[in-house]
């Protein structure tokens, strides 16, 4: 059964995920980042969430979006209250960020993909599931939530930017 299953993912599907291992790994060393890259990647990440809870529950769009937005405010609301990321320093001349490495990325694009990808695979086998509001609702809450740690998280490191000019502990 698994190898059936297998056998109908698109190819594209594994390229993604080798994509985000990819990218996610990179950033489990210490690094430099521009502030422009700190914004985008949260900015695509939560474009692909949008679009996994538009292409599985469109139908939904109140319920969906809802469930969206909130999961997003609640998380980006509790990142809005911690305090800066600890070990970040800033380069106001270059304009990027020195960051220790994290786990954390990898984290939520994995988190964003299995989620995509198990609602697509639960969604082929079982079309109904799409209808159900018991359903949708706690998914868009989860894409919603997913996109708010990455965007609370950009936040957070965005904050040292904002101390004086030079490399500065935050």
């Amino acid at each position: 059964m698994f190898i059936e299953i297998l056998k109908h993912i698109p190819l594209w599907v594994f390229g993604v995920f080798f994509v985000l291992l990819y990218m996610g790994l990179k950033q489990v060393r210490p690094r430099e980042v521009s502030v422009k890259r700190l914004v985008l990647v949260p900015l695509l990440m939560m474009a692909w969430s949008l679009a996994g809870m538009l292409g599985s529950f469109a139908h939904h769009e109140t319920l969906a979006g809802t469930a969206w937005a909130s999961g997003f405010a609640l998380v980006l609301g509790a990142a809005a209250l911690r305090g800066p990321a600890i070990g970040v320093r800033y380069d106001a001349a270059r304009r990027v960020l020195q960051l220790p490495g994290s786990w954390t990325p990898l984290a939520l694009m994995m988190g964003i993909f299995w989620l995509k990808f198990g609602v697509g695979m639960a969604t082929a086998m079982q079309p109904s599931l799409a209808d159900l509001n018991g359903f949708a609702a706690p998914v868009c809450l989860a894409y919603g939530a997913l996109s708010g740690v990455f965007a609370g998280r950009a936040l957070r490191l965005l904050r040292a930017t904002r101390r004086e000019a030079g490399w500065v502990a935050a």
